[in-house]
C-alpha cells in the first residue's frame, strides 16, 4: 500500500502538468503583432481569393483593434471585390478573446462572434450562439444558434508551415430577422498558441465554401 501510495504521488504532478499543457488560455496580443492571410472561396457574391495583412493597432483587457490592408485580390468583378480597392485599409474590431465585435463589411455583433470560449481544452462543448446588424443593408439581421466543440489537437499544413492545432467545430442553425429566411452553416477554426491566433479556419453554406490560411506572421 505505501509503494502504491508513493507512486501516485510521484505522478500525480506530471498528469498535472501535461493537462495544464493541453489547457489553452487567451492569448497575450501586442500592438505589431501581424499575420498575413489567404481566403480562397467558392461563394459566388465574393471574390476568389484574397490576400491580407492583418495587426493589430489596439489592444487593452477587453479589446484588440486590428488594420487589415488588402495585397491581393481576384473575382473583382464580384460586388463584394468592388468595394475594395488594392492596399485599401480597414479596422476590424474583437473582443480580448478573439470574438468580433464589428467588421469592414458592416456587420455589427449584439454581443459577439462567440466563437472562442477560454481556456480551450479538447473535449469542451459550448454554446456559440450570436447575433448581428448590417445598418448599411436596410439593418439586416441575422440570428445564429450554433454550438462549439474543441474536437482535440491535430497537426496542419498551411503556407506559413505546419503546426500543432486545436480543432474547434462549430454547427449553426441561421434565420433572419428582418425577411424569412433560414438555413445552416458549419465552421472550423485550427488555434495556435504561439502564433496568438487560428492558421486555418473554414466556412460553409449552401452558397459555398471559403476558406482562410496563415501565409506568414510576426508576433512579439
Amino acid at each position: 500500500m505505501l509503494r502504491l501510495l508513493l507512486l501516485v504521488s510521484l505522478l500525480a504532478p506530471v498528469g498535472a502538468a501535461a493537462q495544464a499543457i493541453e489547457e489553452v488560455q487567451r492569448p497575450e496580443v501586442k500592438v505589431g503583432d501581424r499575420w498575413v492571410l489567404r481566403t480562397n472561396s467558392t461563394q459566388a457574391s465574393w471574390p476568389r481569393k484574397t490576400i491580407r495583412e492583418n495587426r493589430v493597432s489596439f489592444v487593452d483587457d477587453k479589446t484588440i483593434i486590428t488594420v487589415s490592408t488588402l495585397i491581393d485580390i481576384e473575382g473583382a468583378d464580384s460586388p463584394a471585390a468592388k468595394l475594395r480597392n488594392k492596399d485599401a485599409e480597414s479596422e476590424t474590431i474583437w473582443t480580448a478573446d478573439w470574438n468580433m465585435l464589428a467588421n469592414p463589411s458592416g456587420a455589427i455583433y449584439k454581443d459577439h462572434s462567440a466563437e472562442f470560449s477560454f481556456p480551450l481544452r479538447p473535449g469542451k462543448v459550448y454554446r456559440a450562439d450570436n447575433e448581428f446588424s448590417r445598418p448599411r443593408e436596410r439593418n439586416a439581421t441575422w440570428r445564429h444558434q450554433r454550438t462549439a466543440k474543441v474536437v482535440g489537437w491535430e497537426e496542419v499544413t498551411v503556407p506559413a508551415g505546419k503546426f500543432r492545432a486545436l480543432r474547434i467545430d462549430i454547427e449553426s442553425q441561421w434565420h433572419r430577422l428582418d425577411i424569412e429566411a433560414r438555413g445552416t452553416s458549419r465552421s472550423a477554426y485550427w488555434y495556435v498558441p504561439a502564433v496568438k491566433r487560428w492558421v486555418k479556419s473554414s466556412y460553409e453554406d449552401s452558397s459555398g465554401k471559403s476558406t482562410t490560411e496563415l501565409i506568414s506572421f510576426e508576433v512579439r
